[in-house]
């Protein structure tokens, strides 16, 4: 159902040693050895505002729901963060809104950060809205020695900084102001 839903550009499942990514890993191991943790990016189609009611999707949120519940497995699953998140860094000048969601989820066997984007008011007609979904999973062993709170937050802290520099292509948009105005114009109001 997710992979009819998302583009299929530039989205998929990469994976790499923890150390590559997070550092610390002993030195002893091989990257064979060591353990892997799974970067997934999901880009979905743009949908246009007016259709998100009709999808269940008003909110992010609704979308990190779902997203929940599918890696809500095992009863012994759980939720360490379901919050809001800000997004930082608009590196093209976009103009667009940015609306984001975070989880955080442990099992026996991972350790899962989600991170939802919703890029909204996607010029040139402000009209559009695209959903973002970043995911890492790693093994809940890939601590080591470090203390699991301080490897769960420089987890965290990847994800966030890959979910900051998403952006857009266009460097510097263009509004279609004149069909915008239209738009406003023809708006009734009760």
């Amino acid at each position: 159902e997710e992979a009819a839903s998302t583009s299929g550009v530039k989205t998929g499942v990469y994976k790499a040693p923890v150390s590559a990514i997070l550092g610390g890993a002993s030195p002893s191991r091989s990257d064979r050895e060591q353990p892997e943790l799974e970067v997934q990016l999901h880009i979905y189609n743009p949908v246009a505002l007016s259709d998100l009611g009709y999808m269940a999707r008003e909110h992010v949120r609704w979308l990190a729901m779902e997203y929940k519940q599918a890696l809500l497995r095992t009863q012994q699953t759980y939720v360490l963060r379901n919050k809001l998140y800000v997004k930082k860094m608009n590196l093209s000048n976009d103009v667009a809104a940015w609306v984001g969601w975070e989880l955080f989820l442990q099992d026996s066997q991972n350790m899962t950060v989600v991170i939802l984007l919703r890029r909204q008011y996607v010029p040139p007609l402000v009209d559009t809205a695209q959903d973002f979904a970043l995911l890492l999973k790693c093994p809940s062993t890939c601590g080591g020695e470090r203390r699991t709170k301080d490897f769960q937050e420089d987890l965290i802290h990847e994800a966030h900084v890959m979910a900051d520099s998403l952006t857009s292509q266009a460097d510097n948009p263009v509004l279609c102001t004149d069909i915008i105005q239209a738009k406003l114009d023809a708006l009734l109001y009760d």
